[in-house]
């Protein structure tokens, strides 16, 4: 009973440890982030960085997804969902992924931020691609070419 109960205050304690979203550096450089774009692009590099498919990645992300809910960032909050939907993808999981995806795309719409189209579009063609629908995939491999030359 007593190293359950040590073990229970280590883990809450390491928990508690670890609750800080992101490393100073990106901080710094998402603070300097003045559009959606250029938050977009910090939290892109650092997730380039991340393991998909580790447990312990996939709770950052979510620790992160809630840190930006506080922050009331909805553009971060949204790259941070594009993330999930990678991970979702990743195992192999493409209804959830495209769900996620396709619940984002309109906010990214809305505010007229090409790089989160662009991206989203891409993960849902990577998503057709892995779910062997290539009809769909090439539909969205187009869009995204198409919304990276701004036309449709």
């Amino acid at each position: 009973m007593k190293k359950l109960l040590l073990w229970l205050i280590i883990f809450s304690v390491a928990v508690t440890a670890h609750s800080q979203p992101l490393p100073d550096s990106v901080i710094a450089k998402y603070k300097a982030a003045k559009t959606d774009k250029e938050k977009g692009t910090c939290l892109m590099n650092y997730f380039k960085k991340q393991i998909l498919t580790d447990a312990k990645t996939k709770a950052d992300i979510l620790l992160l997804k809630t840190w930006f809910a506080k922050q009331n960032d909805e553009a971060s909050k949204n790259y941070t969902n594009l993330e999930l939907a990678l991970i979702l993808e990743t195992n192999s999981d493409y209804p959830a992924a495209l769900d996620l995806l396709f619940s984002e795309l309109p906010q990214f719409e809305s505010r007229k931020d090409t790089l989160g189209i662009e991206r989203t579009y891409s993960i849902i063609g990577t998503t057709y691609m892995a779910a062997k629908d290539y009809n769909n995939a090439a539909e969205y491999e187009k869009k995204r070419n198409c919304s990276r030359r701004g036309t449709e």
